[in-house]
């Protein structure tokens, strides 16, 4: 039960009609056919800041173990999931960031245990990470990418680059114009012209000289000290000294050596640092190692690869912590297209290992991967670990797989396969829902699904086809809340807040508006989990009030349910609680100076409402205390039908119709508003303040005076501090040609 566009109200045949509404405001349809209103949102105080925006970002480390992060303008602050700022003595405790408030709607995130990492989908901005280390220690700082990823090696053997010695500062010669002074900072991978050097192979229980080489597992290594035998364990290391059972085999090169460029003098010639040795030593006849690596150059060699990331080529816009244990990262500015994946397991609290392979051009199933979609010129938007990895691009949607979904992706057996093509994505970060991803097409307008799996194959699905009017407005930012209602929030760039309801099993699907009292509007949102495992919205509000700009956090109440108690009963936006000695006067409402709320008192026992004073007070009415109480906005709970058609399809469309009689079937209510049309409007229920209403499931028989129409359409609804859900609805309607 939820909104279709005004334009499909005609299209009786259509097989979503008889479930749908014309309007559908403040509730969350469910698939079962029922409209709930939606509960309330507390309060939390305000941002650090009034004047800038702020971003929230879930922490999630475990079901149990959940936060909510504000971050704006240089600091990061933390609440727990019931929205009690976490405290360092008597400040909310914060961590300084280097992001500027205008950057933060922009950040790209996942996390692995309690280190979220964090990209920018600008491509401008390097990767993060932001890791607790205890309740109130936190860090910030750059993410190392360790041996890579790298652009595509040179495959033109007329450029090469040549090296002055293989450790320590070196100077690097190139036959053409390689460099730049904006290079200054980056990485260089350098392979042998003609592969390993001439030397043998490990062999166990064999007589080998001081500083001898060997190779083994496609490693050079250099014995030290005395001449010695070798035991049996062949070194397979890659860094370091190890014994091989009796002697000591230090790990040189895997054939290739990696350079930070320190120094720029011209295009061929710049000054670098070697982080990893270069491959390259004079052996002697009998095998011996006679040249300190320090003395040898590193020959001109055309197998060389720039470092993909760098402030001259760009960042990267997105991360992905995949099932196959790999970290994923999309391309640069100048790689858009372009996908790189760690090593397996290649990821720690301050590091993503990218190692390509040995530089003998061994490269195993683990090692990490990189590879364009279709050429690597349409611009990845998103990538999203929903099972298999997901991918939007401005052109289409799709899964980066092996040969199939079951099997694990490696350097030779990986693919982006497109599932979804012509639409294309926009850059909103997407939301994991059903095993799959909803996303906002290219051009921001609407909601999709698509989803990959072996046993059906692609599943996808336009949620905005019956909707496009209601989400006309560019989708600013998608959370997913699949506990207890599977609930898309939708938030658009005019700070507008939808709801849609999704089981793709049945594709049945339901939409509300959910406009939000005072003036508010959303500018960030996220979910997280409560102690009672459900999934809780959070809101980033602002409003233009009294010519100032107002900015509040707020989180969304538990719903009410037969059985609970009254206190659990939170049907008011931006509300305030009270709890202790009976009083006449609240405060702490400043925030809504001049503004009238209600006041849900004494467990519904004392319900009124009160102007906040210039001082943020409010006092209860003459001769009143409260002991309890919730205090807030109203905000409208609406359904409204669209055009009777009674007869079936066509048969009444645009025919005069004289409405009888509605009856509505409500639970959880104290009371509602039924009317028809212009007619009358008429209230049922037990008034709220009665002593000690109790929500029931209440039948409201309305007559309506016969009111008439071409237009015939039904509405419910409340702006009261009750809970109500629409379970159904019967209309007696006599229609005249």
């Amino acid at each position: 039960m939820g909104i279709l566009d005004e334009e499909a109200h005609g299209r009786v045949d259509l097989e979503v009609y008889t479930g749908s509404l014309g309007d559908a405001v403040n509730g969350i349809p469910s698939t079962l056919g029922s409209f709930r209103r939606r509960a309330g949102f507390i309060d939390e105080g305000a941002p650090k800041f009034q004047d800038t925006a702020c971003r929230l970002i879930p922490f999630r480390r475990s079901a149990g173990d959940q936060l909510m992060i504000e971050m704006g303008e240089g600091y990061a602050r933390f609440r727990s999931p019931d929205g009690a700022p976490v405290m360092d003595g008597g400040d909310p405790y914060e961590v300084v960031t280097a992001y500027p408030h205008t950057a933060v709607a922009g950040l790209g995130f996942d996390q692995s245990n309690d280190v979220l990492y964090l990209t920018h989908k600008s491509r401008t901005l390097a990767p993060q990470l932001l890791q607790r280390h205890g309740a109130t220690d936190w860090s910030y700082g750059g993410l190392d990418t360790r041996n890579g990823p790298w652009r595509t090696e040179n495959g033109d053997k007329a450029l090469t680059i040549a090296a002055s010695a293989l450790t320590g500062t070196v100077t690097l010669i190139a036959n053409f114009a390689a460099f730049t002074a904006e290079m200054v900072g980056e990485k260089i991978r350098l392979r042998l012209a003609d592969g390993q050097p001439s030397c043998s192979s490990w062999t166990p229980a064999t007589d080998y000289k001081a500083n001898e080489l060997v190779q083994s597992d496609g490693k050079l290594y250099v014995a030290p000290g005395s001449d010695k035998k070798s035991g049996t364990a062949a070194p397979i290391h890659d860094a370091g000294s190890v014994s091989d059972g009796a002697m000591f085999w230090t790990f040189l090169s895997d054939g290739a050596g990696v350079v930070q460029i320190s120094a720029f003098t011209d295009a061929t010639t710049v000054t670098a640092v070697v982080l990893n040795t270069l491959p390259g030593w004079v052996i002697s006849s009998d095998r011996a190692k006679v040249t300190s690596p320090a003395s040898v150059a590193f020959v001109a060699s055309s197998r060389w690869a720039f470092g993909a990331f760098s402030e001259r080529l760009g960042w990267p816009g997105h991360i992905a912590l995949t099932d196959d244990d790999r970290v994923a990262l999309s391309g640069s500015r100048s790689e858009p297209g372009v996908y790189h994946l760690t090593r397996v397991g290649g990821y720690g609290p301050d590091y993503l290992d990218f190692y390509p392979g040995q530089g003998s051009g061994r490269v195993l199933d683990d090692d990490a991967i990189r590879k364009p979609i279709r050429g690597g010129g349409d611009p990845i938007e998103w990538l999203a670990p929903a099972g298999p990895l997901m991918f939007g691009t401005t052109s289409r949607q799709g899964v980066i797989m092996a040969s199939t979904l079951e099997d694990p992706l490696t350097p030779a057996d990986n693919r982006a396969r497109t599932v979804a093509s012509g639409g294309g994505c926009s850059d909103v970060a997407p939301a994991i829902a059903h095993d799959g991803v909803l996303f906002a097409p290219r051009g921001g307008r609407g909601l999709s699904f698509i989803k990959a799996t072996s046993e059906a194959g692609v599943q996808d699905a336009d949620l905005a086809l019956f909707v496009e009017d209601l989400v006309s407005e560019r989708v600013a930012g998608i959370v997913w809340a699949a506990n207890p209602d599977k609930v898309g929030w939708i938030w658009t760039q005019q700070g507008s807040l939808l709801a849609v309801t999704y089981q793709p099993k049945q594709n049945q699907f339901g939409w509300a508006r959910q406009p939000l009292p005072g003036g508010f509007k959303v500018e960030s949102a996220a979910v997280i989990t409560d102690g009672d495992g459900r999934d809780v919205l959070w809101l980033a509000v602002i409003r233009e009030k009294d010519g100032e700009t107002q900015r509040r956090i707020w989180r969304q109440a538990a719903r009410w349910r037969d059985g609970d108690g009254l206190d659990q009963i939170v049907y008011l936006d931006g509300c305030k609680f009270y709890t202790g000695a009976a009083v006449s006067t609240l405060d702490g409402l400043e925030h809504l100076a001049g503004e009238t709320v209600r006041v849900f008192g004494n467990e519904g026992t004392l319900i009124f409402d009160a102007v906040v004073t210039g001082d943020g007070e409010i006092s209860t009415p003459e001769g009143s205390t409260l002991t309890k109480a919730c205090v807030g906005l109203r905000y409208l709970w609406m359904a409204e039908s669209l055009p009777l058609d009674v007869g079936g399809p066509g048969e009444t469309a645009g025919a005069l119709q004289r409405v009888l009689k509605v009856t509505v079937y409500l639970a959880d209510c104290v009371e509602a508003e039924v009317s028809f049309g212009d007619g009358p409007k008429e209230t049922e229920g037990g008034k709220p303040w009665a002593t000690n209403p109790v929500p029931v499931s209440q039948v409201f028989k309305c007559s309506v005076g016969g009111a008439t129409g071409r237009d015939a359409r039904w509405r419910v609804q409340t702006d009261d501090c009750w809970p109500v859900t629409l379970r159904a609805v019967r209309a007696s309607v006599q229609t005249d040609d």
